[in-house]
């Protein structure tokens, strides 16, 4: 084995055997219907997984020695997760806003979407993004024999498609040449009020400003060079499904409405970010609101589960194990609302219930 991939990496060869992938499409939890229902995740060889992370290592290296990625990307990275991406956001907004009743900053955070992200990366641009890190060429050459004649297989007829653009979601190199190929978002050149956040395609921006009408100029034209940005490398934003909300202000600012392409975008009350929402002024309550109801309803799996062959006692670990899970998830984001009596006692209430009725 050891022999085969030396043999690879000398001849810039990735075989076109291992690049050819099984489609499965894994339901989302979300209401939407139809194709956009389901993640499609590809199911590639083993031997060629081997291979993709001799090439991530190397690469990671090469690109870590000429500055690395944004520190500021926080998805499909070492040491970082979505606990830590929307932290960063409460810190950032909470960091910019402090300070007496004049100094404070009104504040709003902008979620975005990218359609169909992951399937829609230019494999040029890709390949780009590397040659501008100065990656050495034999590397280059590989994820270029890795993209080159790509092979999808769908449903049971084992229907193959061919590929000319995208990462494979489920991959061990796709993840990496995407955070190279998108850390040039990252280090667009905001409006001085303005901060950047991703975990993987999931971009946010943070704008600050002194008053109201800078803060829309402000938003404006930081949304305006994510557009461009996206336009240029082949991604598109999915205007109607930006999300906007008011996390900070020093007095009451009822709503912002931000020009995102051909739609205007209305602020709303609260926003879901990486599974935490977050709410006007950053109080963190819907959030509390809306794990302890998601809570209750795992906990009411309990009814089901006598008929399964599970010990009782297995059956509490489990129940107790999810729900523990649901409440505390990112807490590090929102605990801050614990200081509110009525809401630490909702959340103790929720797992109390759970652990004083047993699984019969």
């Amino acid at each position: 084995m050891l022999r085969v991939m030396n043999a690879c990496l000398s001849k810039g060869d990735f075989p076109r055997n291992w690049k050819k992938a099984k489609l499965v499409l894994i339901p989302k939890h979300s209401e939407v219907e139809g194709e956009k229902k389901y993640r499609p995740i590809c199911m590639l060889s083993t031997v060629g997984k081997l291979l993709e992370r001799l090439l991530c290592e190397r690469i990671r290296a090469e690109v870590e020695a000429r500055g690395g990625l944004s520190d500021r990307q926080y998805g499909f990275r070492e040491h970082k997760s979505t606990t830590d991406a929307v932290t960063k956001v409460v810190e950032l907004t909470r960091e910019a806003t402090k300070g007496s009743y004049q100094s404070k900053k009104l504040g709003i955070m902008i979620s975005f979407d990218v359609r169909n992200a992951f399937n829609s990366a230019p494999w040029d641009k890709i390949i780009k993004a590397l040659e501008e890190r100065q990656v050495p060429a034999y590397l280059i050459k590989m994820v270029e024999g890795y993209f080159q004649d790509r092979l999808l297989v769908v449903g049971e007829d084992q229907t193959k498609m061919r590929l000319s653009r995208g990462v494979p979601q489920g991959s061990v190199l796709g993840s990496l040449v995407w955070n190279v190929f998108y850390d040039g978002v990252l280090r667009l050149k905001m409006a001085q009020e303005t901060e950047t956040i991703d975990y993987a395609d999931d971009l946010a921006l943070i704008v600050t400003a002194k008053d109201a009408g800078r803060l829309v100029e402000a938003a404006n034209e930081s949304v305006g060079k994510v557009i461009g940005w996206m336009n240029k490398h082949g991604l598109e934003l999915a205007g109607e499904k930006t999300e906007i909300v008011v996390i900070a202000g020093r007095r009451k600012l009822k709503s912002v409405e931000i020009r995102v392409g051909g739609y205007m975008v209305q602020s709303r009350e609260a926003i879901k970010y990486l599974g935490v929402w977050i709410d006007k002024d950053l109080r963190m309550v819907q959030h509390v609101k809306k794990v302890t109801e998601k809570a209750d309803r795992t906990k009411a799996l309990a009814k089901i589960m006598p008929n399964e062959d599970i010990p009782s006692s297995g059956k509490r670990r489990i129940l107790v194990g999810v729900v523990h899970s649901i409440l505390t998830y990112a807490a590090p984001a929102w605990t801050d609302v614990m200081r509110i009596r009525n809401y630490k006692m909702l959340l103790e209430r929720c797992q109390r219930r759970c652990q004083t009725k047993p699984c019969r």
